[in-house]
């Protein structure tokens, strides 16, 4: 199940599962920054811009 969620996170995200250029080694994982944002009540702010624009749009 982790797999999918990565999957996921990537398509919301439109980065990578590991990405070489963060600068901060401890946020280089996708799933330590997603995971540190869900604890900092920030997980929004991780996402590309235009998922959160079309979702909130829709209704």
């Amino acid at each position: 199940m982790y797999q999918h969620g990565v999957v996921l996170i990537e398509l919301l995200t439109r980065e990578r599962s590991i990405s070489l250029t963060r600068l901060d080694h401890e946020n280089r994982s996708l799933a330590t920054r997603f995971m540190l944002a869900m604890e900092e009540g920030r997980v929004m702010s991780i996402f590309y811009a235009m998922v959160v624009i079309k979702e909130g749009t829709m209704n």
